[in-house]
């Protein structure tokens, strides 16, 4: 979405109608960084008023390619500030940048405690794991008790996707919904429909002024149409 709320007024009006649209994701790392407390939930509150969907509320950190600039510490501020203020229906949680296994606990509680789902992620913009190591992180991230876990790696090679598609295969067959994304071009198609597609969330290309487009292309995603 867009860099300020002005522009994601514009975009949630645009798209509130569209059939392949569920789900809005709120990339406040684009913006939330420049603003205070009271704007921040000015803005959220006018959101919530015009979307006729639920927001996954996500603050992307620099560390997993986002454009977020906080440090770990300043993570985990924001996050206790969304749980408590902003209640999202859903919340995007980056497992490092918990810190810890039992802070990512702590979090999906209390989250869980003013009525937010989690969707504890992992992003790794070099590397893909074996299929064995995907299958138990998703577990791993499953056992932690969000709501559901999601994993993007960079798939290098034509081995890499396939490790993503097994192990997200293996998972989904202990514990349910889960995500999973092969990033760049060679990655595209776990994104686009057919049994290479694990995930129960789609995530399509981001629209707004501040979007990196270079960044889109690196990491495979693709336009809302194509979904």
């Amino acid at each position: 979405m867009a860099e300020d709320f002005r522009g994601v007024y514009e975009i949630v009006e645009s798209y509130n109608d569209h059939a392949k649209v569920d789900m809005y994701e709120l990339r406040a790392d684009t913006f939330l960084d420049d603003m205070d407390y009271d704007g921040l939930m000015k803005g959220w509150s006018k959101l919530k008023e015009l979307s006729k969907k639920p927001i996954l509320f996500t603050y992307r950190t620099r560390f997993e390619g986002g454009l977020g600039k906080s440090s770990i510490t300043e993570y985990n501020e924001v996050v206790r500030t969304v749980i408590k203020e902003v209640r999202p229906e859903y919340l995007d949680l980056e497992l490092s940048s918990c810190c810890s296994d039992a802070n990512a606990k702590m979090y999906i509680r209390l989250a869980n405690h003013y009525g937010t789902k989690t969707i504890l992620s992992k992003h790794d913009l070099v590397y893909t794991g074996s299929a064995k190591e995907i299958e138990m992180l998703f577990m791993r991230m499953h056992y932690l008790g969000c709501h559901m876990p999601k994993i993007a790696a960079m798939a290098n090679d034509e081995k890499d996707v396939i490790s993503m598609v097994i192990g997200a295969e293996k998972a989904k067959s202990q514990i349910g919904d889960l995500i999973a994304i092969s990033m760049g071009k060679m990655g595209v198609k776990t994104r686009l429909p057919g049994n290479l597609n694990k995930s129960a969330i789609g995530f399509a290309k981001p629209v707004g002024r501040k979007v990196d487009k270079n960044s889109s292309e690196l990491t495979g995603q693709i336009d809302i149409e194509e979904m």
